[in-house]
């Protein structure tokens, strides 16, 4: 028991310590309450750490952590990879106006792909930590039947 509340102010800890490294590093040149809780929930962030939370309280351990450090890696690669192919399909632009694009192409180009990346990120990572909870607990149980049938 004493396990499972780990795992869980683990799990709830770290997303304190991806939101402070999001704020600190990520969100730099921003004014310091423009990102207050009512910004985070319109804008559905919270309802990941409901599945860690989740994954935790159901014995999940590891698809629980998984989901965790899929989504602190999944914000930074989105961060990154996403503001890098805006800045290539801007780059692009000249070359589309020039062309004779629609406004729908041109705005296509303005958009960030960083929280598809960031879903992406965190799915993998979901999916991952709950095939290596199914495998583990197959072993376990596979173990504890090999040493009933020995006794």
């Amino acid at each position: 028991m004493k396990k499972k509340y780990f795992i869980l102010a683990l799990v709830i800890f770290s997303y304190v310590v991806v939101f402070l490294f999001c704020r600190l590093f990520l969100m730099r040149g921003s004014p310091m309450f423009s990102y207050t809780a009512n910004w985070v929930a319109r804008q559905y962030f919270l309802y990941i750490w409901v599945a860690s939370i989740l994954f935790a309280i159901y014995n999940l351990y590891i698809a629980s952590l998984a989901t965790t450090l899929g989504s602190f890696v999944g914000i930074i690669l989105g961060h990154v990879i996403g503001g890098h192919m805006k800045a290539k399909n801007l780059e692009r632009l000249d070359q589309l106006i020039e062309s004779g694009a629609s406004a729908q192409e041109i705005q296509a180009l303005h958009s960030n792909k960083g929280v598809y990346i960031w879903l992406l990120t965190i799915l993998i990572a979901c999916i991952i930590g709950l095939f290596f909870d199914i495998l583990l607990k197959k072993i376990k149980n596979k173990r504890i039947s090999d040493s009933k049938s020995r006794a």
